[in-house]
C-alpha cells in the first residue's frame, strides 16, 4: 500500500472518530469555556457569574448509587470551605428530568447549587462517561483538576479535593 493511501485512511479515521466521539475533553490547565444552565427553579446560571473564585462542579445521577453515597462527603467538603468567599460549590445534574432531580434534591436537601444538564453539553466537555465526577476551576477558569467516580476510603476524597481546591486558591 503506498504512502499516499495510508494517509488518507489515517485522515478519515481521524475525522470519523471526531464525528462519532466529539472533542477530546478538557485537559488539567485548558482554560473553561463560559456555559449556562438551569437550575432546578428555572434560574439561569453562567460559568463567568463566578469569575475569580475556585469552583469545585460535581456531575451526578439520581440514579448513581456512588453519587449517593458520596453526597455527604462533598457536603462535608463543601462545610469546610463555608467561611471562604472565594470557593463556590455547585452540582450538575447530568440528563435527568427536572422532576427526578427536584424530587432527589428535596430527599437529601443539597445546600448548593444544582443546575440541570438535559443533553449532556456541559458534562460531555470533561468527560464522555461516568458518575459521580468532580472537577476543579481555579480563579483564572483553568481546570486544575478532574476525577471520575469516588474513593474507596471517604476520607480520602475529601483529603484529595480539599487539597485541590487550595492549591486552586
Amino acid at each position: 500500500m503506498d504512502v499516499k493511501k495510508i494517509l488518507i485512511i489515517v485522515v478519515g479515521l481521524g475525522i470519523a472518530a471526531y464525528w462519532l466521539f466529539g472533542p477530546s475533553p478538557y485537559k488539567v490547565g485548558d482554560t473553561v469555556s463560559d456555559f449556562s444552565l438551569s437550575t432546578i427553579d428555572g434560574d439561569l446560571v453562567f460559568l463567568e457569574d463566578y469569575q475569580g473564585k475556585v469552583v469545585l462542579i460535581e456531575f451526578f445521577t439520581t440514579s448513581c448509587p456512588v453519587c449517593r453515597k458520596s453526597y455527604p462527603q462533598t457536603a462535608k467538603l463543601s462545610g469546610m470551605f463555608e467561611d471562604n468567599p472565594d470557593v463556590e460549590f455547585l452540582s450538575i445534574n447530568r440528563g435527568e428530568s427536572p422532576p427526578a432531580v427536584r424530587r432527589y434534591m428535596d430527599k437529601i436537601g443539597k445546600a448548593w447549587p444544582v443546575l440541570l444538564d438535559p443533553d449532556r453539553d456541559v458534562y460531555d466537555e470533561f468527560f464522555k462517561k461516568g458518575v459521580p465526577a468532580f472537577v476543579v476551576i481555579d480563579r483564572d477558569g483553568k481546570l486544575s483538576y478532574r476525577i471520575k467516580g469516588w474513593w474507596t476510603s471517604p476520607s480520602q476524597g475529601i483529603l484529595t479535593l480539599s487539597t485541590e481546591i487550595r492549591r486552586a486558591l
